[in-house]
């Protein structure tokens, strides 16, 4: 009886079975304010996805990224935070680990080139300013990632191409609800518990002439967003009346995955969070297509 329920739970879920490659490309469009601040962005992101080794209990996979680059911007300055996020970008643009169904990263199976690329990007940051308290900052935390195995790991984990592709849609019974997940709001001030219903158009187990299974993602906040986190969340900006602030938080998103293999074929997410629509707003949208 137990064994048929867990076997019934994977019948209900979406996740690799067979090893394939795919190229994608992942556009993510950015409009925020900040109290005074408006930032427009567009950044295009080109990954190359090599699933190498498929078992019941782990996945390996080889992830390359072949672009990162900031298409659009409505101010010069953000080129050149992007130029250095890029730098670091680096460190990861060759990954290679053993996932779980739900695509959280069991073991980094390359981690000497990682340290080997972080060694490189050191050198490069640290001449680029010796003076910049930011720069020195920014080398003080990855030098503090690279102490453990396990930071390694993490610090994987929350690579984008992780955080987009798997989100909450892989290896979780469809339809249904997910575990809770902490994470930080856009704003990066305060954390949020967050909740997802998961939909989908086609029952679980698809049929075999099925080629597309389509998955409808869900996010609220489970946390309360009363006076102490508006406070939190939203009290550094300037000029802004916190007493009027109603924030509105949500993320909307919509998969399409073939069953057979559990390869992605295209995604679109959006995250949005409100205090002010006028002055305090955050909105993400991820497009990622795959590439034939």
């Amino acid at each position: 009886m137990l064994t048929f329920g867990i076997k019934n739970t994977v019948d209900k879920q979406l996740f690799f079975r067979e090893p394939f490659s795919q190229k994608y490309t992942l556009t993510i469009r950015t409009d925020v304010m900040a109290g005074s601040l408006p930032i427009q962005t567009v950044t295009e992101i080109r990954w190359d996805l090599r699933v190498l080794r498929v078992e019941e209990e782990e996945t390996e996979i080889e992830v390359l990224t072949l672009d990162n680059e900031l298409i659009e911007t409505n101010n010069p300055y953000l080129r050149d935070l992007a130029r250095m996020n890029q730098a670091f970008a680096r460190m990861y643009s060759e990954i290679r680990v053993t996932v779980d169904r739900s695509g959280q990263v069991i073991r980094v199976l390359n981690e000497e080139v990682i340290r080997k690329k972080w060694a490189a990007t050191k050198r490069e940051m640290e001449a680029i300013d010796q003076q910049s308290n930011a720069i020195r900052g920014i080398v003080q935390m990855n030098d503090d990632i690279f102490t453990s195995p396990e930071k390694i790991v993490e610090a994987v984990q929350h690579n984008e191409f992780f955080d987009l592709y798997f989100n909450q849609v892989y290896g979780r019974r469809i339809p249904g609800e997910t575990p809770p997940k902490t994470k930080w709001n856009q704003f990066q001030q305060v954390k949020v518990e967050w909740g997802y219903d998961l939909g989908a158009d086609t029952p679980l187990p698809a049929a075999g002439n099925v080629h597309a299974v389509s998955v409808d993602v869900k996010g609220y906040p489970l946390t309360r967003l009363d006076k102490t986190w508006i406070k939190k969340a939203y009290g550094a900006f300037q000029n802004i009346d916190l007493e009027r602030l109603q924030p509105r938080l949500s993320e909307l998103g919509k998969y399409a995955i073939e069953p057979k293999t559990g390869r992605l074929k295209e995604a679109y997410l959006l995250k949005e969070e409100v205090a002010d629509p006028q002055l305090v707003f955050s909105k993400m949208e991820y497009t990622l297509t795959s590439q034939t």
